[in-house]
């Protein structure tokens, strides 16, 4: 029969196992990212071991395995500076789309505002209590000229910022 000291040094034992299989697992999947990043090499490695002896257990030397860990720290590091590049890039999109959004939403505010003001209460025959046809028209038809005016003025805008652009580009 085990007594409370055997169980305890079993248990202790067993979880220092149990520590070194588990890094021993993270080492393998470092490794196993390392081949998968490096197909080439690993399939020369495979072809060595297909030639080689079968039964020889094949380690990595420390120098080695830290060859592979600053490989694997450098790709990593890579990734993670393009993904942030990638991420400040959305967040700028994302930005612009808001603060456009926020303007449209300012706009309509203002031309329903407009509308209410100078058509619902404004066209409103006193007499009869019904908007006046005329009125609307001109509204809509003003609204119409400021849209067609916003849109030459951006059109020749952008004409100008293309040939910025080209002369920028020329140098």
């Amino acid at each position: 029969m085990l007594d409370m000291d055997d169980t305890e040094e079993l248990e202790e034992a067993m979880e220092e196992v149990q520590r070194d299989v588990d890094a021993l697992l993270l080492e393998n999947q470092l490794f196993q990212r390392y081949l998968n990043r490096n197909e080439n090499d690993a399939n020369l490695v495979e072809d060595k071991k297909k030639r080689g002896r079968r039964n020889v257990q094949q380690t990595l030397t420390i120098e080695q395995k830290l060859d592979v860990v600053q490989s694997e720290l450098e790709d990593i590091s890579q990734e993670r500076n393009e993904s942030k590049i990638a991420s400040e890039k959305l967040i700028d999109t994302l930005r612009a789309v808001l603060e456009e959004t926020d303007i449209r939403i300012a706009e309509l505010k203002k031309d329903a505002y407009e509308f209410k003001r100078d058509i619902v209460v404004g066209a409103e025959n006193m007499r009869t209590g019904k908007t006046m046809a005329e009125k609307v028209v001109r509204y809509l038809e003003d609204k119409l000229r400021q849209r067609d005016a916003m849109i030459e003025k951006l059109r020749l805008k952008n004409a100008t910022l293309k040939t910025q652009k080209g002369k920028v580009e020329s140098r």
